[in-house]
């Protein structure tokens, strides 16, 4: 209801040829009097005679700025599917977070190791070990990566298409398929990534 009373006094009081510049002038009143990270210039404002914080004296509880959204939690487990000199990457959808970017396989929820097995062996491969990876967690703006991860070393090599994906050597994956910083952790596993090494040293690896 004010946002709406508020236009409707700007749509009367200020010409249409005129409101670029009344919008540069609101935008600099903001960053050099009524700024919100400190105390405010009361004194040079033009709106001083029709404030109300001002006539009321609250002017230090404005900006009145909501509390931001607790970040989503969301459990992943990531598999580094491997034989002798390659691993498996496969695309991110092209939508959504981290769209387009290739990716280790990754899965929601924390799989046990008899639930990474089913689902290797459902990706066309048979595991021959299956080796349990130290925690990780990234953080973005709304959502924060819980992983757990496997790294699973495959019986035998396969020279088939993979339609789901490509199993390919570790040092192509370096110089043509960047993995995202939010694997960077298990990247380092594998000795992908700039500054692998040290972030092995972090993990215990």
């Amino acid at each position: 209801a004010a946002s709406a009373w508020v236009g409707e006094v700007m749509q009367r009081s200020v010409l249409p040829q005129d409101s670029g510049a009344f919008n540069q002038a609101l935008m600099e009143i903001g960053a050099t009097v009524c700024v919100p990270n400190g105390a405010p210039h009361c004194d040079e404002c033009p709106w001083q005679a029709v404030c109300m914080a001002r006539r009321n004296e609250t002017i230090d509880v404005y900006p009145c700025k909501s509390k931001s959204k607790p970040r989503r939690i969301e459990n992943k487990t990531v598999l580094l599917i491997m034989d002798d000199q390659r691993i498996f990457i496969r695309k991110r959808p092209n939508k959504g977070l981290l769209a387009g970017l290739y990716e280790f396989p990754s899965f929601e929820g924390k799989l046990d190791r008899s639930d990474c097995i089913d689902m290797v062996r459902s990706m066309g491969f048979e595991p021959l070990y299956v080796e349990e990876l130290p925690e990780a967690k990234h953080i973005f703006s709304h959502i924060e990566w819980h992983m757990i991860g496997y790294r699973i070393k495959l019986d035998s090599t396969l020279d088939k298409e993979l339609p789901h994906g490509i199993l390919i050597d570790i040092e192509q994956v370096q110089r043509d398929y960047p993995i995202p910083s939010a694997l960077e952790k298990y990247a380092a596993c594998v000795q992908l990534g700039i500054g692998a090494s040290e972030v092995r040293k972090q993990m215990n690896i």
